[in-house]
């Protein structure tokens, strides 16, 4: 059922406001399609499996860790650019409601969970835009208007962020020179990507079965059940009764050491876990792998020994995060910012990501990167010493470059003697 259909609906039944009904339905708590394995999967089944929310925050959380800056020129002609309207309105927090951090979260967590992101974009009296606001997807309904123009559907209500010219309360249509709409990884030219709850539903489906099937062995009592013998002349119906009320006072593991009495001439036998019990946890291990490849993100950080994927170094799994996962991420949104005109569009600057210092080594190792680097003249002294927080040189010394020749440095580092030298 769309959401229009279920706003007449609802405004037929007198709720001209937003209900906690529409925040459900609209909030990913639909029962969802049934997967292979018998669970119906949603938004929000998903999103409850530990290792999906651990791979979505971890990702997130890189990103909005990262400062977007502005900038001028490519490769070492590249130059930061502080003095532009877009500098000023990416330096700050975003809109009073998102800081920096929390805006850059909800928009990578979007692309990873539902594969949309939409940022809602305010602007003042000359059409210039001068906040933004990053939606959930759940209130962006995307869809082609009769005369071929993508509009958007805006649902405000609730716990949902709503900018300051927007009512608190039911829907707006907009077009793109309101929302920015960042389309995620597989959609191969669809309006809306496919989230990887529809794509991957069998796999989430199984790991959902699963844990419906531990929270069954906890909740019957990690011993795998009892099968309760009754003598001859016990009907179905009391044996029926007999079961609710013995599992009432037994069942479960906070009743697990409790002394279970019978009577009646009733025999009680304790079933064993099964095998299929006991490989419980390596099928869980293996679901939480698939969760690695589904949302693209280490293994090692969702806990899973990884023997045939083994780092180098922790700089090499710094590095493989880096280009493989965290890089794609940071030009997807990149350039849906950079392409849209009331941003940049065809503007000499552009934003991006600051990603220096993202590789970090041990301090032995720092030092000697620090070390090297006066010593090339590619860092002034002050420059080093600013990256491990100490204040300037007097004088200005440190500004002076203090390069090293091949061979020894003139600057109080003597050559080494010769062997005429020392003889003498």
């Amino acid at each position: 059922m769309g959401d229009s259909v279920v706003t007449r609906i609802l405004s037929a039944l007198g709720y001209e406001r937003r209900s906690a009904i529409m925040d459900d339905l609209l909030a990913g708590r639909r029962a969802g399609a049934m997967s292979a394995a018998g669970v119906p999967v949603n938004a929000a089944l998903v999103a409850g499996i530990p290792a999906v929310h651990a791979a979505v925050t971890f990702a997130a959380e890189s990103v909005a860790s990262l400062p977007m800056r502005i900038w001028r020129g490519e490769g070492p002609a590249r130059e930061r650019v502080t003095g532009a309207w877009q500098s000023r309105l990416f330096r700050g927090s975003p809109n009073p409601v998102q800081d920096t951090f929390n805006f850059w979260e909800t928009v990578q967590s979007s692309l990873d969970f539902r594969s949309n992101a939409y940022i809602w974009k305010s602007k003042d009296t000359t059409g210039k835009t001068v906040r933004l606001w990053a939606l959930h997807p759940d209130q962006v309904s995307p869809s082609v208007s009769a005369d071929k123009a993508i509009v958007y559907d805006v649902h405000f209500g609730g716990a949902w962020v709503a900018p300051e010219e927007a009512t608190r309360y039911g829907s707006v249509r907009v077009d793109n020179s309101t929302i920015l709409h960042i389309p995620g990884r597989g959609g191969m030219g669809q309006l809306v990507s496919p989230s990887p709850i529809s794509l991957f539903r069998t796999s989430l489906g199984i790991i959902a079965a699963k844990q419906q099937y531990e929270a069954t062995i906890y909740r019957h009592g990690a011993a795998g059940g009892l099968v309760v013998s009754f003598p001859a002349g016990i009907t179905k119906s009391q044996a029926d009764q007999w079961r609710e009320s013995f599992d009432g006072e037994h069942a479960g593991v906070y009743n697990a050491g409790k002394t279970k009495v019978v009577g009646g001439g009733a025999t009680v036998t304790a079933m064993g876990l099964t095998q299929k019990d006991a490989e419980f946890v390596e099928a869980m291990a293996l679901s939480v792998m698939d969760v690695s490849r589904i949302f693209r993100v280490p293994a090692w950080f969702l806990g899973i020994d990884a023997k045939t994927d083994k780092p180098v170094s922790p700089e090499h799994e710094q590095d493989r995060w880096m280009r493989h996962g965290l890089v794609p991420r940071l030009h997807r949104i990149e350039a849906a910012i950079n392409a849209d005109p009331d941003l940049f569009g065809a503007a000499e600057i552009y934003a991006a990501f600051d990603t220096s210092g993202m590789i970090r080594g041990d301090l032995a190792t720092e030092a000697e990167i620090s070390l090297k680097k006066v010593q090339s003249g590619q860092w002034l002294i002050d420059e080093a010493r600013a990256k491990d927080g100490l204040p300037p040189l007097p004088d200005g010394l440190g500004m002076v470059p203090h390069p090293v020749p091949v061979g020894g440095s003139p600057y109080g580092v003597p050559l080494p003697a010769k062997k005429e030298d020392v003889d003498e």
